[in-house]
């Protein structure tokens, strides 16, 4: 998740059990969760995608 929406319900998810019952079931088990709080993230993303072509 990212951008500032992410980063205004982060402690709301940690409260209620988010992560855990993400971890729970076998078909999302094995993916990262992480808030990123860098407005500029997807900007960059995008930028990088552009220069590698």
């Amino acid at each position: 998740m990212a951008g500032g929406l992410a980063r205004a319900i982060a402690p709301h998810l940690r409260r209620t059990g988010f992560e855990a019952a993400f971890r729970a079931d076998p078909l999302t088990a094995g993916i990262p969760v992480q808030v990123i709080a860098d407005d500029a993230a997807a900007v960059l993303g995008c930028a990088a995608c552009v220069r590698e072509g």
